[in-house]
């Protein structure tokens, strides 16, 4: 039986190779002048200026609130804004008003269900009306159930109707299919969710809202996150243990996708009580927290997903006791991964300290040449990536 073991050896020696590259790369970029590298090397320099300055005491603490502000920072962008800002504005609306009217009508004439052009034939009709007699005040109610239906119809529901459709379809396709599937149909999972957030609440960003209108924000970042997770969680399993077709279905994916976006939100709804906006905070606390979320969600996504002794699989055994690390043990680790980046970046901030105090010194030679600093960080990264691997 493949236990597995050399798939996470060849990870880890893979992401090592990977950051000596990075290593080599940045030590060629420090020789190299022009405007593009001069911009770069006044941002790394800040970066590690910023870097120095941070007390060992609060590396943990830091860690941690840099973690929550890039997820922050990107739920503000696809999510809380995502009608006005300019990257994410133009998928939902292209999305919505041009690639799905005319796949529905593709899908027609090809001889497939009617109800999706229906509908957008239906929501076209509507907003004839609402164009004509949008300004007559005895119609106010019905323009405005109109406008409630056409919002909730386009944005939200027919684009969690194709998903539904396509996505079981890749279901029943070969597994490299549903897999490379999987990259486009992420777009599909996630124009409802951010057409959700608009049709509950506009404006704002997440600094201004309450706890639990950031929770669901942030769970519904995640949504298609751990959407294109799960399939990415199967393709691990298929090369750790050479499963020609793992198994999936919407039980699966449904359980992963709920289970994650809770641990996500759950586990930044911890962090953001444990340190707030400070350098000092209760940094331990938060991850025995995110671990506890992470078990818990890793248990009950096993459970809802119908896995065969999820506590087994927890800790990479089958119910032989013989260490499996399959696609079901990928599937239920996901919920791992907040908890993961926040000790990720806890290490890397820790290690970028360490790359301060000794390469830095007197005259901050970090500051002055920060592409070799990055690739002195790089560098001891991989080697903790080779010692790793050395592990398995």
């Amino acid at each position: 039986m493949i236990s597995g073991l050399h798939f996470v050896e060849a990870l880890l020696v893979g992401l090592g190779v990977a950051l000596a590259l990075l290593a080599g790369l940045l030590l060629c970029v420090e020789t190299v002048r022009g405007p593009s590298v001069e911009s770069g090397r006044r941002w790394l320099s800040a970066r590690w200026s910023t870097v120095a300055a941070i007390a060992w005491s609060s590396i943990a603490v830091v860690g941690l609130r840099w973690t929550r502000d890039l997820f922050d920072a990107l739920a503000d962008a696809a999510i809380v804004e995502c009608d006005r800002t300019l990257l994410f504005s133009p998928i939902v609306m292209t999305i919505c008003v041009v690639v799905l009217p005319l796949l529905a009508t593709l899908n027609f004439l090809a001889g497939g269900s009617p109800f999706m052009l229906t509908s957008y034939l239906a929501a076209a009709g509507g907003c004839a009306f609402l164009a004509a007699a949008g300004e007559w005040r005895p119609l106010a109610p019905l323009n405005a159930a109109i406008s409630l239906a056409i919002g909730i119809g386009v944005f939200v529901f027919l684009p969690a109707y194709a998903l539904v459709s396509l996505t079981t379809h890749a279901m029943h396709t070969g597994f490299a299919h549903a897999v490379l599937n999987s990259f486009l149909l992420v777009v599909f999972c996630y124009v409802p969710a951010a057409g959700l957030w608009t049709m509950l609440r506009r404006g704002g960003g997440l600094g201004e809202m309450t706890a639990w209108e950031r929770f669901l924000a942030r769970a519904l970042l995640a949504l298609p996150i751990y959407f294109i997770l799960y399939f990415l969680a199967l393709l691990a399993g298929h090369f750790a243990v050479f499963d020609p077709a793992p198994a999936r279905d919407w039980q699966g994916l449904a359980s992963t996708m709920g289970m994650g976006a809770l641990a996500v939100a759950a586990t930044l709804w911890v962090l953001d009580r444990g340190v707030a906006g400070k350098d000092r905070g209760h940094a331990a606390g938060v991850l025995i927290a995110g671990l506890i979320i992470a078990v818990w969600g890793a248990l009950g996504a096993g459970a809802l997903a119908g896995l065969d002794a999820p506590p087994w699989l927890l800790v990479g055994r089958d119910t032989a006791g013989r260490i499996d690390l399959g696609p079901g043990f990928w599937v239920i680790h996901l919920t791992f991964l907040p908890l993961l980046t926040m000790l990720a970046a806890v290490v890397a901030l820790a290690l970028a300290r360490v790359v301060v105090q000794v390469f830095g010194g007197a005259g901050g030679c970090m500051v002055r040449k920060p592409y070799v600093a990055t690739a002195l960080w790089a560098a001891c990264a991989a080697s903790a990536m080779f010692a790793g691997a050395r592990l398995f």
